[in-house]
């Protein structure tokens, strides 16, 4: 890049919008390359044709980075945290010395709860 690109770049931050500009910049380039016979059309179409292909992926990446969280993991979280804290407070304060049957059940439900949040976390994860 030139220092006036590189200035062009840095006051408009560096973002979709540069990237897109450093490649048509590139383009242009080619085309002047092609024009001043230091590549003929060949070359020219193939470089083109690598630049596309970059800024394919590059749009791809930016789509898949720009995507908003899934309405299902924001409610999957809440529900979890909602049942799953008040619980763990209730199986905390009756394991202090109380050995009854409800106990037992609310620390079982406990592990459900926790096991559930794990696996679904890893899998809404990958």
């Amino acid at each position: 890049l030139t220092e006036s690109e590189v200035e062009t770049i840095e006051r408009h931050g560096w973002n979709h919008d540069s990237f897109l500009a450093i490649l048509t910049w590139c383009q242009q380039d080619v085309r002047k390359a092609q024009k001043e016979g230091d590549i003929d059309g060949g070359e020219a179409r193939e470089i083109n044709q690598l630049i596309l292909g970059l800024k394919r992926a590059m749009d791809g990446i930016y789509d898949y980075c720009e995507q908003p969280v899934p309405f299902f993991y924001i409610h999957f979280l809440s529900l979890l945290s909602a049942l799953y804290l008040p619980l763990f407070a209730l199986e905390s304060a009756f394991s202090v010395g109380n050995d009854d049957w409800s106990t037992v059940i609310i620390a079982g439900l406990i592990v459900v709860l926790q096991s559930v949040f794990v696996i679904g976390l890893r899998l809404l994860g990958q």
